[in-house]
């Protein structure tokens, strides 16, 4: 029998954004490779496990600031990469981030209409 996939409620958008993590009382640091309002692939120079719970901040460089997000879980691993889903955020951080998105996927629309 093959995987199961689910189907995605959020849409992603390829970024590259640093990122820290919190393990084990330590801070570790990642790229963010695509982003959605619930999560993001990531990958990091700290390893993590399924089920994993921490806090994170992302840097959005159009802001020069980090988004704060309390808590995030690790919903999947392969190697560095793993993917977040969020669980808790602040209503404030989750608007920039929304903008940011926002922002992203606007990017990404014209670099595809100029490459057709």
């Amino acid at each position: 029998m093959g995987k199961q996939y689910t189907k995605r409620a959020h849409a992603r958008y390829a970024v590259r954004c640093k990122f820290q993590y919190f393990v084990d009382g330590s801070v570790a640091e990642g790229t963010v490779w695509d982003l959605s309002t619930s999560g993001w692939r990531a990958s990091g120079n700290q390893p993590v496990m399924v089920g994993m719970e921490m806090a994170v901040c992302l840097f959005l460089d159009t802001e020069k600031k980090w988004v704060s997000v309390e808590q995030v879980a690790v919903r999947w691993v392969n190697g560095s990469n793993f993917g977040l889903e969020i669980l808790k955020i602040d209503e404030s951080e989750q608007t920039r981030l929304e903008q940011f998105i926002e922002q992203s996927s606007c990017r990404s629309r014209r670099t595809a209409a100029r490459a057709a």
